[in-house]
C-alpha cells in the first residue's frame, strides 16, 4: 500500500476533529452498488477521518430492556433475530458483525452484514480513510429526540413513537416511560417513508 500524499495528509488533518459524513448504502439494494458507491466516495476523499452512517435496510436492531445485564440482553436480541429472521446464534455471527450499545435508557443490539463491513474497511484501509464510527444512521438523531422537547412536552404519556426516514425506508423508535425515564423499548425498520 502506497504511503499517504501530502494532499492526503492535508485531508486527515483537517478532518480529524469534524470527520467526513457519509451516507452508506442509501438508496442502493444490493451489497455492490452499496461498495461501489463507497468506494468512490471513499477514493475522493483519501486521507481523511470519516463517520460511516449507515442505512436502515442494511442494519438489523433490536431494542433490550436496558436494566438487564449485556450477556442476558445479547441472548434476548438472539431470541428476536431468530423468531423475525430466523438466524441462529452460529449462522448470525458467519455472516453478520453484531455490536451492542448500552446507555442508561437504552440497549440496543445491531447487526450488519459481513461482506458490508468488511468490504468498507478494506477499502478505507486502501484509501488511507481513518473510520471513526460506522453504525446506524438514526442512532445519533434518536439521542438528540430524547434529549429534546417531544419527551419534555410528553405530559403523562407512558409511551411516544418516533419515526425517522430515509429515502424509501422508515425506523421507528418506541419510547416506553419507566420509573420517570425514558427508555427504548422497541425499534424496527422497513421500507417505504412514513407519512
Amino acid at each position: 500500500m502506497p504511503l499517504m500524499t501530502a494532499t492526503m495528509l492535508r485531508r486527515r488533518a483537517t478532518t480529524h476533529w469534524r470527520p467526513l459524513a457519509y451516507r452508506l448504502g442509501w438508496g442502493h439494494a444490493t451489497l455492490d452498488d452499496a461498495l461501489a458507491d463507497a468506494d468512490a466516495f471513499l477514493a475522493a476523499h483519501a486521507g481523511a477521518a470519516c463517520e460511516m452512517v449507515v442505512a436502515a435496510r442494511w442494519v438489523h436492531a433490536v431494542a433490550v430492556d436496558p436494566a438487564l445485564p449485556a450477556a442476558e440482553g445479547w441472548q434476548a436480541a438472539l431470541q428476536r433475530w431468530q423468531a423475525a429472521h430466523e438466524l441462529d446464534e452460529q449462522a448470525l455471527l458467519a455472516a453478520w458483525v453484531v455490536r451492542q450499545a448500552r446507555a442508561p435508557a437504552v440497549q440496543v443490539c445491531t447487526a450488519m452484514p459481513k461482506a458490508l463491513v468488511e468490504g468498507v474497511t478494506a477499502l478505507a484501509r486502501r484509501h488511507h480513510v481513518r473510520l471513526d464510527r460506522m453504525g446506524p444512521w438514526w442512532a445519533p438523531e434518536a439521542a438528540a429526540w430524547l434529549e429534546g422537547t417531544a419527551t419534555q412536552d410528553a405530559g403523562e404519556a407512558a409511551l411516544l413513537t418516533q419515526t425517522l426516514n430515509e429515502p424509501g425506508w422508515s425506523v421507528h423508535l418506541n419510547w416506553l416511560r419507566h420509573d420517570g425515564r425514558w427508555q427504548l423499548a422497541d425499534v424496527w425498520s422497513e421500507p417505504g417513508e412514513a407519512a
